[in-house]
């Protein structure tokens, strides 16, 4: 991968009020519609009331309007920026930046799932997806340039096999 589609990953891990029913749990996640592609798992922390501490996946973006540097993204930990869950609903926020001549582009994957009644392991819900370009003249004086979003189901659960339900 060249300079101009070096990614930087963003870092800053949040977390609050995490759920001790996840502690030492891994939670398999997945999304496939006309947007994107996604497989990944959740590690959670047997210690530490369930603190999520690892990522590994990959996400294949779709949507038109992606930049291409930006459409496969080989998810690490360092993607993370921010999550949350306590014992019903689970909130998770991914972030990938790639630098080149037109500007910093940024995608931002952020998913809001609650878990299912009668079934403590599955967790449904919603992603957001959220491309911008930020143009070096712009840097710290212009809004982002909006370039693709979408919505859509997306899901995690202990067991591999699940349906998605849009």
């Amino acid at each position: 991968m060249g300079s101009r589609k070096a990614i930087f990953l963003a870092a800053g891990l949040f977390a609050a009020g995490l759920s001790p029913a996840l502690a030492g749990d891994r939670l398999s996640c997945a999304a496939d519609d006309a947007a994107l592609s996604a497989s990944f798992e959740l590690q959670f922390n047997d210690q530490d009331g369930g603190r999520l501490e690892h990522i590994r996946g990959a996400i294949d973006t779709r949507q038109a309007g992606v930049p291409e540097s930006l459409r496969h993204l080989d998810l690490t930990s360092q993607m993370l920026s921010q999550y949350w869950t306590d014992d019903r609903t689970m909130k998770i926020r991914l972030l990938a930046r790639a630098y080149g001549d037109l500007g910093m582009d940024v995608v931002e994957i952020a998913a809001v799932l609650q878990r299912q009644a009668g079934d403590a392991g599955l967790y449904r819900g919603r992603y957001d997806l959220t491309a911008f370009r930020v143009p070096p003249s712009a840097r710290g004086n212009a809004a982002p340039q909006p370039l693709a979003s979408a919505t859509a189901a997306i899901a995690c659960s202990p067991r591999q096999q699940f349906a998605l339900a849009n």
